[in-house]
């Protein structure tokens, strides 16, 4: 049916459950498990970067995959960008980090569906070790489970008690020598996130693909890379990457979904800068 190349309005209401392949580049391919939700439904209908879920993001991310030799996925969630990952270099070490049990459990049975050596943890990333409440909605996937409670402000939610780590101790753990790309998504937690990753920002300068929701994070994010010899972009996902000199004082475009940030350490700027408009 996907050969019928449905519109947007029609497929959004064509939801189904069962594995299928994603293509990401003519020669690299992930299956994946769609359990009835929005992202699975887009990247079957729309495939790949197309369609309304990150197509630039996840286009972009691709691209640099190709010569990362320690890629991470934060907020992996059902673990798109981490197959991804995989799928385009297979001879990387790709880690997976997850911290909602429904959710982490989705990743892992995606994650069996194909032969890829992608490391999967269920703990929630922060600026300290621990423990850490996580305010999640009451359904059965959602995209908004967040460690920061004004996340679900409003709504009706839950608290359940998670392992908190430090990346740069996960990543000690682990013995990750050292880490090239980074995503990290985990709904206003982003500032910690980097936080808790302060030496490997200092020592390995990674590139980051991150998302921000807000000016507040938008702020703390800028303090943290300050110094750091970055190059940032707006991620628009209806037209490419956007240059941004200040992220304190950057505003966002009008376009719908751009809420991804590049944030581009200097070895890789010509791989990207096919995506530059401005």
């Amino acid at each position: 049916m996907r050969a019928l190349h449905l519109s947007p309005a029609i497929y959004q209401h064509l939801y189904f459950f069962g594995s299928f392949d994603v293509n990401v580049t003519e020669s690299a391919k992930f299956r994946i498990q769609h359990f009835g939700h929005y992202v699975e439904n887009e990247l079957f209908w729309a495939g790949y970067g197309a369609g309304r879920f990150e197509p630039m993001s996840m286009t972009v991310w691709a691209t640099l995959c190709q010569e990362a030799n320690f890629i991470a996925d934060v907020g992996a969630n059902t673990g798109v960008y981490a197959l991804a990952a995989a799928s385009v270099n297979p001879s990387a070490r790709v880690v997976a980090v997850e911290p909602v049990r429904r959710i982490y459990d989705k990743l892992v049975k995606n994650l069996a569906l194909n032969r890829f050596s992608i490391e999967s943890f269920m703990v929630a990333a922060s600026e300290s070790d621990g423990e850490a409440t996580l305010f999640d909605l009451e359904s059965e996937h959602n995209y908004s489970s967040s460690l920061d409670q004004k996340m679900v402000a409003g709504l009706t939610y839950t608290k359940t008690t998670v392992r908190a780590a430090r990346l740069d101790t996960l990543f000690d753990e682990i013995r990750l020598r050292n880490i090239d790309l980074i995503k990290v998504d985990v709904e206003r937690h982003e500032p910690s996130v980097l936080r808790g990753m302060s030496q490997r920002l200092q020592r390995d300068r990674p590139t980051v693909l991150i998302e921000i929701l807000d000016s507040d994070v938008r702020c703390a994010v800028a303090d943290i890379i300050d110094g750091l010899d970055y190059r940032l972009f707006l991620i628009d996902e209806l037209k490419g990457l956007r240059s941004c000199a200040n992220l304190r004082i950057h505003s966002e475009p009008s376009s719908r979904g751009s809420r991804n940030y590049l944030i581009c350490a200097p070895i890789n700027l010509q791989k990207i800068m096919q995506y530059v408009y401005d």
